[in-house]
């Protein structure tokens, strides 16, 4: 609350694997924060579920297929069945309360020519949301240009088709019809380096967000956040703005305010591959990128 925090995400990892959760989310919900969880849908039970309604504003499971074959195929054997129990029980202590249950999509090989299936699927489980997200780095799970382009001419015919789920799928094809994301990027694994260097984006992401590790170490965003890519020693500690354990919150305060002042205005053009695989913020640095500019000029 120091910090000026009003929400907290918690993913992982499987934060629902932490043998203190329930505390947790009470504890957060008592201090007045805006709850989410991201979670793969590996453990639910009765406990937990009554928990989350309790205590959180929204749950999000990760799906990667419409049925078992593709789903496991991507990540393990059995996942596709506990995640469709997880979502099941979920929604029988979910009732009227507030609490919204989606779901997240990472677009890849395996699975590029089911999206519309996994749509259905979703819309069976009866989840409030589903939200797609492009692939980022290199890797065998990677699409081609060729197959980007199948999921661009997909997404433009599927704007307007499916009801009784929220989808992100209009904002998508915004952001493949403009060429915020061009196919070789997106080939390439990083989206956005193009739009980022063309246009001389900032980032300005640190000023309300940011990330922590389960070891309390602090992050600007998750792409910067050592455990989650395979830099090296030196990039960890480059980024790493402080910890919220070991530390006192007036220091930390401090190093977040420097840290964007020295360090944000040379984002992304310092770590184009970074920032260039992030999809979160792309908009709304533009915009703002553009605002910072006139004020500039006019001064």
């Amino acid at each position: 609350m120091k910090l000026g925090v009003n929400e907290i995400t918690f993913g992982g990892g499987e934060p629902l694997l932490h043998p203190d959760i329930l505390k947790i989310l009470s504890l957060s919900k008592k201090k007045g924060f805006s709850i989410g969880v991201i979670t793969n849908g590996s453990i639910m039970n009765e406990t937990l579920a009554k928990s989350i309604v309790d205590n959180c504003d929204w749950i999000r499971f990760s799906i990667s297929g419409n049925n078992e074959a593709v789903h496991d195929k991507i990540r393990s054997p059995g996942s596709f069945e506990k995640l469709c129990k997880s979502v099941k029980i979920l929604n029988y202590y979910k009732g009227n309360s507030k609490l919204k249950v989606g779901c997240n999509c990472v677009i890849q090989n395996n699975n590029y020519q089911r999206l519309d299936k996994i749509i259905i699927k979703c819309i069976s489980l009866q989840v409030d949301f589903l939200f797609f997200k492009v692939a980022h780095g290199m890797g065998q799970y990677q699409l081609s240009i060729s197959q980007w382009k199948e999921v661009g001419s997909w997404l433009k015919k599927a704007v307007r088709q499916y009801n009784g789920i929220i989808t992100n799928i209009q904002n998508l094809y915004y952001f493949f019809s403009s060429n915020i994301y061009d196919y070789k990027s997106l080939s390439q694994g990083y989206p956005v380096q193009k739009f980022y260097q063309e246009n001389n984006i900032k980032c300005f992401v640190s000023i309300f967000h940011f990330t922590i590790s389960a070891e309390g170490d602090i992050y600007p965003c998750c792409y910067l956040q050592y455990c989650n890519r395979s830099w090296n020693e030196k990039i960890m500690n480059q980024f790493k703005i402080g910890n919220i354990i070991t530390e006192s919150i007036d220091y930390v305060i401090g190093r977040i305010k420097c840290f964007f002042y020295d360090s944000i205005m040379e984002f992304p053009r310092r770590i184009s591959q970074e920032c260039g695989a992030c999809t979160r913020f792309c908009l709304f640095n533009k915009t703002i990128t553009d605002v910072y500019k006139e004020i500039i000029n006019e001064k």
